[in-house]
């Protein structure tokens, strides 16, 4: 993937060092820094990743203790939403000894744009898709009682642009269809349903995390995280359960080769949500399920360059799909509990 940031992983890391040595102490004992050591560096969507062990002491001549920590290296000051969430939504509860978390911020240096966090604990609710039908279902339950626990928050959030949200979609549809004819003309028409189902109506806006998919979402033995908050605003709360049902589906295709255990996840997911109160409707959540379908394929076929044009059938055949949906039975089908249809 190429990287859109100006900066190399060589400046990254340069950034990086930088801004650890400015920590000026963290942790209830004031630790300061010592050294530290990348563990894994990844380039992603315009940023670096940089997962490090930081060693670090508290009082003169104590202990040396290590601590885990990922840092986002955006090149620009992009990472000011992400820390604003981060800080809001640990004030809102998301914070030990409670078991729905965001991860600790240990600092940010706005110049080239660096965040460092705390390493959230836990497995990937992605990887869950192969992880057996219970394990799979009790993920998908506490990713559902986390998103829960957002929308119902005090945590502040700025307006996210609902139009731009809207638009983009527009856009995909538009680009698929310039790209790939006939076979992309599909999209195009989908992209206009998808914006017309949207406009014809609304809900309250409630804290969104913009990019709830199964990547986000990790799960330790008693406590659930969430991560990635760059898209952090208030939307509609079908935005991030339509995108994490739709996700769970797409990452099961893509790692699998079928949709039956995403759609087992999803439907668990589903009605863990609307069991504890979820304020998302279903036909608004189909919807979202459906923009999650577009926006995918523009990302696989004209952002990723991706070879595998098959998906331009594929995906278009789901977003009908859930445009035609009228209740769970949609995923019920897609588990392959049921009979083919909408």
């Amino acid at each position: 993937m190429q990287l859109k940031s100006r900066l190399t992983a060589g400046e990254a890391l340069a950034a990086l060092d930088g801004s650890v040595r400015a920590l000026r102490g963290f942790g209830s004992d004031r630790r300061r820094p010592l050294t530290w050591h990348p563990m894994e560096v990844r380039a992603r969507l315009g940023k670096w990743l940089v997962f490090f062990r930081l060693a670090c002491r508290g009082d003169p001549g104590g202990a040396v203790k290590t601590v885990n920590l990922v840092a986002k290296i955006y090149g620009t000051d992009r990472g000011a939403v992400a820390l604003g969430a981060l800080k809001t939504l640990r004030a809102a509860g998301f914070r030990p000894p409670g078991p729905h978390r965001v991860p600790a911020v240990y600092g940010y240096a706005p110049g080239f744009g660096v965040l460092i966090q705390e390493r959230a604990p836990g497995i990937p609710w992605a990887d869950f898709l192969t992880g057996g039908a219970e394990r799979l279902a009790a993920a998908s339950a506490r990713a559902a009682d986390w998103l829960v626990q957002l929308q119902g928050s005090s945590a502040p959030a700025g307006p996210h642009g609902r139009g731009s949200d809207i638009d983009r979609i527009g856009r995909f549809g538009e680009e698929l269809a310039d790209n790939f004819g006939s076979r992309g003309a599909p999209a195009r028409r989908l992209g206009l349903e998808v914006i017309g189902r949207l406009n014809a109506g609304s809900c309250p806006a409630l804290p969104s995390h913009g990019d709830y998919h199964p990547k986000n979402v990790l799960l330790a033995r008693r406590v659930t995280s969430g991560v990635d908050f760059d898209a952090f605003g208030l939307r509609e709360p079908a935005f991030d359960a339509g995108y994490a049902v739709g996700q769970l589906l797409i990452m099961s295709y893509f790692r699998l080769g079928t949709f039956e255990p995403g759609g087992r996840g999803a439907l668990a997911f589903w009605q863990r949500y609307h069991e504890v109160g979820g304020h998302a409707p279903w036909d608004r959540v189909a919807v979202h399920v459906a923009r999650c379908f577009i926006e995918s394929l523009h990302y696989e076929l004209c952002v990723l360059r991706n070879v595998r044009t098959e998906l331009l059938q594929l995906w278009t055949q789901q977003a009908d799909l859930w445009l035609g949906s009228n209740g769970p039975a949609t995923l019920e089908r897609l588990a392959g509990r049921g009979r083919w249809g909408p």
